[in-house]
């Protein structure tokens, strides 16, 4: 799906409210050379990739998830306003 790069932090969280555990989001520029990777291996925990600018991994809770996803979009995004969201469920 390509969606806005202002609408990240919707989009994720109502994928991670609907979908079961275990679920694996990408987020990638729209030139595909930039991503971030949210991986929830079971209910409660997210563990965030970050590839692109910087490479990171994060662990957080669902409730501290927007806000680190805003910082993500806003450092590996900061001039994309299409970004393509893959959804995998495993």
């Amino acid at each position: 799906m390509i969606a806005s790069a202002r609408d990240i932090v919707h989009i994720v969280s109502s994928i991670l409210a609907r979908d079961e555990p275990p679920v694996e989001i990408r987020i990638l520029s729209f030139k595909k050379d930039r991503s971030i990777t949210l991986r929830m291996p079971v209910e409660g925990t997210v563990e965030v990739s970050e590839n692109g600018f910087d490479q990171r991994t994060f662990n957080c809770s669902k409730e501290a998830l927007p806000k680190l996803i805003a910082e993500l979009g806003d450092r590996e995004f900061p001039r994309s306003h299409r970004v393509r969201i893959s959804l995998k469920k495993k």
